[in-house]
Order: C-alpha cells, then structure tokens, then sequence
C-alpha cells in the first residue's frame, strides 16, 4: 500500500497520478550524469511513428533514436499512451546557460508547433537524426584526457582521447570505431576499464527514419498489433514503484542506456 512506501513513492504516485497521466505529451528535462557531458539532444524511440512526428516539433534539435527502458518516467509514459521524449542539454552539477539557451529555444518551437502559444523566437533549421549510436569505452584504467569536444564530427581511427596510467606511466588510446559525431563525452577524470568515455552517434536523413518507422508500424499491423496511439486522460489508479531516472550509462554491469 502507498502508506508503507519511502517519501520517493510518494511524490512519484502523485506526479505521475495527478499530472503524468493528464498528458497527450511528455518531455522528461535531465543532464548528463556520472561527470558525463551530452549535446542537447532528444532521446526518442524512432520506431514509432508518432514519436517521429512529435521529435519534428522541436525545431533544430538533435534526436538520438533510444527506446526506454523499464523502469523509466519515459517508459511509464509510454505504456499510457503518452507521447514521450526525453531532452539531454549540458552536464550535472552546474549552470550552463547555452545548453540551457538552447533546451528553452526547442521548448518554445514545441510550444509554438502544438499551437499552444506565441513563441518570441522559432526554430526551423534542419534537424540531425541519430539512430545508431553507441558509448565507446575506456580499455584501461588511469587519468582519461580528451581530445576532442562536443559536437565534433570524427573519422574511423581517430584518436578520441587517451587513458594513463599514473603509476606505471602506461597509456591506451581510445579510437572512434566509424565515422560519426560526439553526442556525449566524460570530462577528464579517473576512469576504471570498461568506463563509458565517448558515446558517438551516426546521422540518417529524416526521410530514412520516417520510413524506418513506417515499416516498423507495418510490421506491428501485419502481426496484428495497432501501433500505439496517444490515449485520453485516465481515471487515477494506483501507481507502482517510483520511476527512475533516464540515465547515461554506468560500468558495463549498470548500462541503462
């Protein structure tokens, strides 16, 4: 029973009963997490259609495709009937006020595409879709020290940043495995074998991930499965455990993402 759950239940039971549940559409707002860095971008499941249509809405914004996972407010969402997305902008910890800038101007250009108000400034540049994306990882452990930045395009076999070994002054190079660009990255630190340093992302054009999602949609009708649709306000039932956070991803044994 409610009553027996921590404080964390409790607020969740009521943010997801008394607001979640009242929405057509969800944008879960986070940062990087774990000293991790990310591009403002939004993490959507490009398999479905009708989140394609919803990503188009924020203007110039990054989408990098990821479908949730259990367990997450996204996820929760989804099995509503919501529409739902998660925005990623900056790193934790900190105030950063161009990643903030810049998840304010899409937020607005949302606004402005639902007709739900006036925005004072509109979004309309071209969108970078990323439907293949992956974290690559740290070989050994040590002080990790980057050469590249957010946002930079790289090439197969470029060197991504380096991890040393202070006490036996041995170091590894981590490589770009494909061509793509960096959507999130760690900041300099100690890292551990296996730590998740750069996560690197390869764009397909919009007319690509529509019809991805197209045939997605095909396939579920074919096996009898209608594509999910948003789902009209529900009466409130009990919720369960508190949903967790989106997150980036931990050592190997925690990946969530």
């Amino acid at each position: 029973m409610l009553l027996n759950r921590e404080n964390a239940s409790r607020l969740a039971f009521s943010l997801f009963n008394n607001i979640v549940r009242q929405c057509d559409y969800l944008v879960d707002l986070h940062t990087g997490s774990q000293k991790r860095i990310n591009q403002p971008q939004l993490r959507a499941d490009l398999d479905k259609s009708e989140v394609v249509a919803f990503a188009k809405h924020f203007g110039g914004m990054t989408v990098l495709h990821s479908p949730p996972g259990d367990g997450m407010l996204r996820a929760a969402a989804v099995e509503e009937g919501i529409v739902a997305v998660t925005m990623e902008a900056g790193g934790p910890n900190r105030l950063e006020d161009e990643a903030v800038d810049y998840g304010v101007q899409a937020l607005e250009t949302l606004l402005e595409n639902l007709d739900m108000r006036k925005a004072s400034r509109f979004w309309g540049a071209p969108q970078p879709v990323f439907f293949e994306s992956e974290w690559i990882r740290a070989g050994q452990g040590g002080i990790l020290l980057s050469e590249v930045e957010l946002n930079d395009q790289v090439r197969k076999g470029e060197i991504l940043g380096t991890v040393t070994d202070p006490i036996s002054n041995t170091g590894s190079a981590i490589i770009a495995p494909y061509d793509g660009r960096v959507l999130g990255m760690a900041v300099n630190q100690v890292v551990h074998a296996g730590f998740a340093a750069y996560r690197i992302g390869e764009e397909k054009s919009a007319e690509e991930v529509e019809a991805k999602a197209e045939l997605s949609d095909q396939t579920l009708e074919d096996n009898g499965v209608k594509p999910e649709e948003p789902a009209a306000p529900k009466e409130e039932e009990e919720a369960a455990d508190a949903p967790r956070e989106e997150e980036d991803p931990a050592p190997p044994a925690d990946d969530t993402e």
